[in-house]
């Protein structure tokens, strides 16, 4: 701020009596007092900012103006006190603004002679100034901010318009492993990596230099060797008779996102080879079905190059029509449900009208950033594999009635001389003495018919089931009693074995059960059998005792 003139000479009534027209032209608010703080003029300025008739205000102390008046009375003395002209900011309020601001600037008023007549002060309102220094200071501070967060993840320099580089932040020299002092003066080419041609280079400097903004991925070259990538723009910087004097680079580093992107492709590529060398058929298709891969076994199927199937609706071109709402029902819900996969089987139609049938496993498919964007399906050509099961079943079928008639034949003309047997038997046992040994082993000869009648049932009817579980016909028993016939029947077989008794350690306690008696005698009558074929020579005791606790009877 310039220094101030301490005082204004002038003759006081004859001197603001010249001045009136340009103080009352200027915007400024001028009050004048004498040495006793008494208002003595005020300017059209001074009229507007006083509140009643100015006329009331004339020759009063100037701190009955309103609110300023005490802090404009406080300042004048001040003044009086020092001499000394000054400059100070007041802030006011009660005006039509919420805030107002303006530089006062007060000054002594000196007779001819030097002696004190009063003082003056000048407002100045500097509203508007103060609002544009804030806005300014607001840039500043944003423009700052900026700057740091550009500076902590963007790499950044500036070249005059030869390329040469004259700024280079923190950034770029920490991942180009150069020195500020040996980037400076030189050009990008420190860092060309050879791994993009001239005409990229040249194409990038003709953008610039017709003062547009160029955007690029660019590989660069580190001082060690090693390689990086950055996201490169560039503006030119225009000066203001609007010429090119520079540009401005700002680049950011995407190395392992390209190395993720080579990562995807590489991966990609070994999948589509996967797939083009195995024996099974895929087939991509966007949310609206239509085709946008196949492998080289789809097209061998279908008859066609993949550049003729590529948009091509998959089910209206090659699904029978039976089953075309089906499966794009299907499409829709594994899309909708956002599935990550299913199975199953249905039929194409190739262009030369022959029906295929393929066991197919389809995965939802997304882009790089997680968008669904269709459904990939591979399949295996299951025609002939459902055709042989298909023969196998009718052979199956055929053969068990083949089974089912021989086993009846069988049935009928084994059964059929046991029944006659046994009849005659009963016949004969009719006339005999029960108490003879005729009748003994005529009854008991008759009871291994009836044994043998079982067996051969048990037989057919594991024939005619093939393996399936025999029927179980439960009905009470008296196992005491039961165990005892079979026993007494088995000491028959006993005649053949020297020094080999059979016992039967029957229990005092009762045992009633629910048992198939068929299933049961078949049982007992194998064991007993087996213990005596296979017993010493020299003989021995085969002992058959029955024991009960809550859960179960034991043999």
């Amino acid at each position: 701020m310039s220094a101030l003139a301490s005082r204004i000479t002038f003759d006081w009534p004859k001197g603001f009596a010249a001045l009136e027209p340009f103080l009352f032209q200027t915007p400024d608010i001028i009050f004048a007092v004498d040495t006793s703080c008494r208002c003595l003029f005020f300017n059209q300025g001074g009229v507007s900012f006083l509140k009643g008739d100015p006329e009331n205000f004339l020759e009063k102390p100037i701190e009955l103006i309103g609110a300023l008046g005490s802090i404009l009375e406080s300042n004048f003395q001040k003044l009086f006190e020092t001499k000394e002209a000054f400059r100070i900011e007041h802030e006011l309020s009660g005006l039509e603004n919420a805030k107002h601001f303006v530089e006062a600037e007060y000054r002594l008023v000196v007779g001819p002679v030097g002696q004190n007549l009063g003082a003056l002060v000048i407002l100045r309102d500097i509203t508007e100034k103060k609002s544009q220094e804030a806005s300014a200071r607001d840039l500043v501070r944003r423009f700052e901010a900026q700057n740091r967060a550009l500076n902590v993840f963007d790499i950044i320099a500036e070249t005059d318009r030869r390329g040469q580089i004259t700024y280079v932040n923190d950034k770029f020299v920490e991942i180009s492993k150069y020195s500020r002092e040996e980037l400076l003066g030189q050009d990008h080419r420190i860092l060309n990596s050879k791994n993009h041609p001239k005409t990229f280079f040249k194409e990038m400097w003709t953008t610039i230099a017709q003062g547009n903004v160029w955007t690029g991925e660019i590989r660069n070259r580190a001082k060690d060797g090693s390689h990086y990538w950055v996201s490169t723009v560039i503006t030119p910087i225009i000066d203001d008779s609007g010429a090119i004097e520079g540009f401005l680079a700002v680049r950011r580093e995407i190395t392992k996102q390209k190395q993720v992107e080579e990562a995807l492709r590489e991966s990609e590529s070994r999948y589509r080879e996967l797939l083009n060398n195995v024996n099974l058929v895929a087939v991509g298709l966007n949310l609206q079905g239509r085709i946008t891969f196949a492998n080289d076994a789809l097209c061998r199927l279908l008859g066609k190059a993949k550049e003729e199937l590529l948009g091509l609706d998959w089910f209206t071109n090659f699904v029978p029509r039976s089953l075309q709402q089906k499966l794009m029902d299907l499409h829709s819900n594994i899309l909708v449900n956002e599935k990550s996969h299913r199975e199953h089987e249905a039929e194409i139609i190739t262009p030369q009208g022959e029906q295929r049938t393929i066991s197919w496993r389809d995965s939802v498919f997304r882009n790089s950033v997680g968008d669904l964007i269709g459904v990939t399906s591979i399949g295996e050509d299951v025609t002939e594999r459902r055709k042989n099961e298909k023969q196998v079943m009718e052979l199956q079928a055929k053969s068990e009635r083949q089974r089912e008639e021989i086993v009846a034949f069988v049935s009928h003309e084994l059964r059929s001389p046991l029944t006659s047997a046994k009849m005659g038997l009963n016949q004969l046992v009719k006339d005999l003495d029960p108490n003879s040994e005729t009748f003994e082993i005529l009854t008991r000869t008759s009871q291994q018919i009836e044994r043998i009648e079982r067996l051969s049932r048990d037989l057919m009817e594991s024939a005619i089931s093939a393996g399936r579980e025999l029927r179980y016909q439960p009905e009470t028993v008296h196992l005491n009693k039961f165990v005892s016939k079979i026993c007494e029947r088995m000491q028959e077989e006993l005649k053949t074995k020297s020094n080999l008794t059979l016992e039967f350690e029957n229990p005092s306690v009762e045992m009633v059960g629910l048992w198939d008696p068929s299933r049961l005698d078949q049982v007992f009558t194998n064991l007993i059998s087996n213990a005596i074929k296979y017993s010493k020579p020299e003989g021995g005791k085969i002992s058959v005792s029955l024991a009960k606790d809550p859960n179960a009877v034991h043999i």
